[in-house]
């Protein structure tokens, strides 16, 4: 089991709700990882570098996902175009519902900023991010960041 099918199968959830005072909810946010999942794409994350995931109570519910240092197999930058983010989400408890972003990896670099459409009160439950690359091959989910404490 890779470390991205690991990282799946515990079911790492985002969980948060958005505050009545917008007032209030400024530079509120969650933040984690996403990290590689070797299921046959040509996307690669650096091992040096990862991707962040962050989500933030402006704006009805950002969400930013930004990728940085991406490479192909052989290890060289990459340029792709048509990429998916897939984001899973329950809001205030209704049944799950999937929103996709399309983006771009330019200079081994590509970010999504979307806004979740979420309103003050929201309950909100991220079950899944996953990325696929323009062939629907998923490169990178939802993680945990595990560091040697050593480092």
């Amino acid at each position: 089991m890779t470390r991205g099918q690991w990282l799946s199968a515990i079911g790492v959830l985002f969980v948060g709700v958005l505050l009545a005072s917008d007032g209030l909810a400024q530079n509120k946010a969650l933040s984690s990882a996403m990290v590689q999942v070797e299921e046959g794409s040509f996307i690669r994350i650096a091992p040096s570098r990862d991707a962040d995931v962050t989500w933030r109570t402006k704006k009805g519910g950002e969400l930013k996902v930004r990728f940085d240092k991406l490479k192909d197999l052989s290890g060289n930058d990459i340029n792709a175009t048509g990429n998916r983010l897939d984001v899973e989400v329950t809001i205030n408890g209704g049944a799950p519902q999937v929103l996709s972003f399309f983006f771009d990896i330019a200079h081994d670099s590509g970010e999504v900023d979307a806004d979740l459409g979420l309103t003050a009160g929201d309950l909100v439950e991220i079950r899944r991010i996953d990325a696929y690359d323009p062939n629907g091959d998923r490169f990178a989910t939802l993680g945990v960041r595990i560091q040697n404490p050593s480092q």
